[in-house]
């Protein structure tokens, strides 16, 4: 039986909430205890799945990455080695036999029991568990037909305390309540037809790496998912057997850059070749290891194509979203690192990607709100989430290099918990395909399916991809004459170094930039926000001491703050080389302002409507056309600044297309 304990109520004694019960295995198909499998009284026929999960450090492995080529072959089987000599710290082992309809599912590890319901006792200011449910430690694997999952939960829930308050009660009172937060580390995919050989799945940095329980130093952990050859499946009359599909390898890099130098690649990328990427991506690693440049993020997935690719390592923060002074619903927000891909892989090693990546940049930022004026004790929590986010369409040709995001880091983001004032967010991917070979194990004839999926060679329509920039500068309002006449031109070197030259000098100030690929009739999305917590409703306690002193806070929703592009090209070959454009930039220009208590209860007592954060935000939108491997001046605007002054605000959208196939 769990061991119950009431939270809340002025103050408890953190003891843990949930209660172990260990589990050795539990599966469909068989018994799992230690990675290795154990036939049930039902005989199967399926292969085994075999996987391991790996710890090493992260420099350590980019350095053996880099050195193989991102061959990942050659990594594995370094990796095998490191984890014969103790280099690499093997973290989970699992095995799970197929049954005769290819499904499996065990997991090893522990189960503890987490509260989901609480008993609200509002006068108390106590919240009491009356509802869990189970969750796991260890590692759970699920296999059914094609599909692979995989999760990892390495540690146990950290606690996370939240105050309670209850302002309708007279006299003042603080009590505080914990919260449980799992780590979680997915990856979710298609599995191999064989696993002749061991294959790296994916890699990652740890769940704790953005959020961890208490403040670590040293290098961050990557987490590498080996599948490993397991038994093959008992031979029982001639099945056909699946074609595989073209697979690959593709990895994903964030680096932290100087917004300036950021700039100047952006405005020289039009006149630049292809490989550019691939130099770019080189020089900022070496940066890394000089300790010049930050690795935000990196990741490797193995992609199959037609199958989705998903890989989480993240924090499962939970937070209150009602009743926020005692609350009585949560959400569960993973704060870490995520990628989705959707491959499709043609036979010439050629990908077209459906890719969403997002990585949190800080932990949440915790904004505070007092709820009575009379008693300042007596508060309201909520976190603010700070991420990067991406959701394009790519195409890539075999083993290239792309920068595919490229991000100045707002200034309203700035705070002295990082991001770095000045700093820009640079997205590489990297591409891969496996080597297409001829099967020479093949007992089994080939599948004759009228639906099979396979794809071609080559692209059986053309894929074009764009390259689109968008950058906001702020200059003096005497400069209008000089740059109106240049809106809707292309503008040529000698402009656009000035440009630069006056950044670099304090003369003018780079208020937003962001780049981001795609390819043509493919609307994407790339941001840097902070997610603001604004109040939308709330009530009073003015029926407790007969005036309106206290607030109680119902319902919050959430404001992206930062900078944020989305656009949607289209190509028309019938016209001149370029493409038609709907865009939409955003960005604020000063930090949003929450209004205090007092302007609150203002508001409720005039006219019962809440206050809303207080923005300061530069829209720009609307359709225009680019001209092939140009920078062109789209809009002006004139701004009045938070000294009075008025200045000039210039739109500058540059963009280039990279390549047909």
């Amino acid at each position: 039986m769990p061991t119950l304990y009431t939270t809340g109520a002025v103050r408890f004694n953190r003891s843990s909430i949930y209660v172990k019960r260990s589990i050795m295995a539990i599966g469909l198909a068989g018994i799992c205890v230690g990675g290795f499998s154990l036939s049930c009284a039902a005989a199967t026929t399926g292969p085994t799945i075999h996987t391991q999960v790996l710890s090493v450090g992260e420099r350590a492995f980019l350095e053996l990455w880099r050195d193989s080529g991102s061959d990942p072959q050659a990594v594995c089987n370094e990796l095998l080695k490191w984890r014969d000599d103790g280099r690499a710290k093997v973290v989970s082992d699992i095995a799970a036999t197929l049954d005769a309809e290819g499904k499996g599912s065990h997991r090893i590890g522990e189960a503890i029991q987490l509260p989901t319901e609480w008993d609200q006792e509002l006068d108390e200011v106590r919240e009491t568990p009356i509802l869990f449910e189970e969750a796991w430690v260890g590692t759970r694997l699920d296999l059914n037909g094609k599909h692979f999952l995989l999760k990892y939960w390495p540690e146990k829930p950290v606690a996370t305390s939240w105050p309670l308050t209850w302002p309708i009660r007279p006299d003042p009172c603080v009590g505080w309540m914990e919260q449980y937060d799992e780590w979680l580390e997915s990856v979710e995919s298609r599995r191999d037809p064989s696993a002749a050989e061991p294959a790296l799945l994916a890699a990652f940095r740890s769940a704790n790496a953005v959020f961890p329980a208490a403040p670590k130093s040293g290098e961050p952990q990557l987490q590498i998912v080996l599948v490993l050859p397991g038994t093959k499946a008992k031979a029982e009359g001639a099945t056909p057997r699946e074609p595989e599909m073209p697979a690959g390898t593709l990895s994903v890099y964030m680096i932290s850059m100087g917004s300036n130098e950021a700039l100047r690649w952006l405005v020289k990328r039009n006149s630049s070749p292809v490989d550019t990427d691939a130099k770019m991506l080189g020089y900022l690693l070496r940066q890394v290891d000089a300790n010049k440049a930050h690795l935000r993020s990196f990741g490797v997935a193995r992609l199959r194509s037609g199958s989705r690719t998903t890989i989480e390592s993240a924090r499962q923060h939970l937070y209150p979203t009602e009743m926020h002074t005692i609350p009585s619903t949560w959400n569960n927000r993973p704060v870490g690192f995520r990628l989705e891909v959707d491959p499709t892989v043609y036979g010439n090693g050629d990908a077209e990607l459906h890719l969403a990546v997002e990585q949190h940049l800080i932990p949440p930022r915790r904004q505070v709100w007092p709820v009575a004026l009379d008693a300042p004790e007596m508060v309201m929590w909520q976190p603010q989430f700070v991420a990067t986010q991406s959701s394009t369409s790519l195409w890539l040709a075999t083993d290239q290099v792309s920068l595919i995001a490229l991000t100045r880091v707002p200034d309203v983001l700035t705070c002295d918990d990082e991001p770095t004032l000045d700093q820009a967010v640079a997205t590489f991917v990297e591409w891969h395909p496996d080597p297409v070979e001829a099967a020479t194990d093949q007992p089994n004839p080939p599948v004759e399916d009228p639906f099979d999926f396979t794809p071609p060679a080559k692209p059986d329509h053309p894929v074009r991809k764009i390259e689109l920039g968008a950058f906001v500068v702020e200059t003096r309002l005497g400069e209008e004459p000089t740059w109106r006449p240049k809106i809707g031109k292309a503008l040529q070197e000698p402009t656009l170094q000035k440009l630069n030259d006056q950044i670099a000098q304090g003369t003018a100030r780079l208020e937003a930039l962001a780049m981001i690929q795609t390819t043509s009739g493919q609307r994407c999305i790339h941001a840097i926000v902070e997610e603001m917590v604004q109040i939308t409703e709330f009530h009073p306690a003015d029926d407790v001491l007969g005036d309106f002193l206290r607030l109680r806070p119902t319902t919050t929703n959430m404001v992206p703050a930062g900078v944020q592009l989305e656009v949607d090209p289209f190509i028309d070959p019938y016209f001149k080389p370029g493409f038609s454009l709907i865009y939409k930039l955003r960005h604020d220009l000063q930090r949003p302002a929450q209004p205090n208590l007092p302007a609150m209860i203002m508001a409720y007592y005039n006219d019962d409507r809440y206050v809303p954060l207080h923005r300061d935000e530069a829209v720009w939108q609307g359709r225009t056309w680019v001209e092939d491997g140009t920078t062109q001046l789209v809009r002006t605007r004139v701004d009045q600044g938070p000294d009075g002054e008025k200045r000039l605000h210039l739109l500058f959208i540059s963009g280039r297309m990279v390549g047909e196939r």
